[in-house]
């Protein structure tokens, strides 16, 4: 059985979730904010998008060094990323290949203000099964046995 880790985020927050299988309810690692998004005087309208966009850019990587500080303590083996659209291609392009290897769902949606198990809910056809199903044709019958 392997450990999923579950990356729900959007380019102001994050939270990380961990699976052990599908039938389980997802338990929280941890919450992330990004501090790009708390300062209290912004630029003008057409800068304050260059200047977002970068924040999140930062706050992309941080989320990724964490991730991969956890691949390297071999705490998950497989990767769900949800996030929006822009968010998740950020995800994607500072994302390094030994993450990207374990990508096993990307879903492009922000689920940051739902609950675990709302969270869970939407991403069960990504987790792995308790119990793995074994499934055998037999040779003489042509016939599926489970």
């Amino acid at each position: 059985m392997s450990t999923t880790w579950v990356m729900v985020a959007n380019g102001s927050r994050a939270r990380l979730f961990e699976s052990r299988h599908r039938e389980e309810p997802l338990h929280q690692l941890g919450s992330f904010a990004n501090p790009g998004e708390m300062p209290i005087e912004r630029p003008a309208v057409e800068p304050y998008i260059a200047w977002r966009e970068a924040h999140a850019a930062r706050f992309a990587r941080a989320l990724l060094a964490a991730l991969g500080h956890g691949l390297a303590q071999h705490r998950f083996e497989r990767l769900i990323f949800v996030a929006p659209t822009q968010f998740l291609d950020m995800m994607r392009l500072y994302c390094d290949r030994s993450l990207r290897n374990c990508v096993v769902g990307e879903i492009q949606h922000d689920f940051t203000m739902l609950g675990s198990t709302e969270v869970h809910e939407r991403v069960a056809p990504w987790l792995e099964p308790s119990v793995p199903h074994a499934v055998s044709v037999r040779p003489d019958s042509g016939r599926a046995e489970t």
